[in-house]
């Protein structure tokens, strides 16, 4: 096995569900968009991307296509969003997730796209929790996390999935 650094840069994340206190999934675009955004700070784009970075976390919920590429995945940072809006939901721009991967010898920078199908970075608050799968403008790159981010601790275990 071999460990690399990566980098999945994701240009804009919207929401997929968002889960209530209650316990109750909103999916549709019509609930998600009629949802109280309660304690999120709305007044200007600055403090609303800083709050989604302090309270983003990493959720290993999906997939992989190719899992005999990979033993363990690690979340180790990260960087942005730089931008947040309020259009349906919170939209979250320009953000970098780190990543230490134990994989196979050869692996490409194509080959951990994989892991976009894995993650589902998810906005927790007291009040709601905002998973987010669609992703745009995204891409891959084989790079050290800065330093200078927000510090992750999820992994994923190819033994425990």
């Amino acid at each position: 096995m071999t460990t690399y650094s990566i980098c999945l840069d994701i240009g804009i994340m919207e929401p997929k569900y968002i889960e209530t206190a209650d316990g109750d999934w909103l999916e549709e675009y019509e609930e998600i968009e009629n949802f109280e955004l309660e304690g999120v700070p709305l007044e200007d784009e600055e403090a609303l991307a800083k709050f989604c970075a302090q309270n983003l976390e990493i959720i290993f919920d999906g997939d992989l296509d190719e899992p005999d590429n990979f033993t363990v995945i690690k979340a180790v940072e990260l960087v942005g969003p730089k931008f947040a809006t309020i259009e349906a939901s919170i939209i979250l721009t320009d953000l970098s997730v780190y990543f230490h991967v134990e994989g196979k010898a050869g692996l490409s920078e194509e080959d951990f796209e994989d892991i976009f199908h894995l993650i589902e970075p998810t906005l927790s608050t007291e009040g709601f929790s905002i998973a987010y799968g669609d992703f745009s403008d995204y891409s891959t790159s084989i790079e050290e996390a800065p330093g200078d981010g927000i510090t992750l601790f999820t992994e994923w275990n190819a033994e425990l999935s």
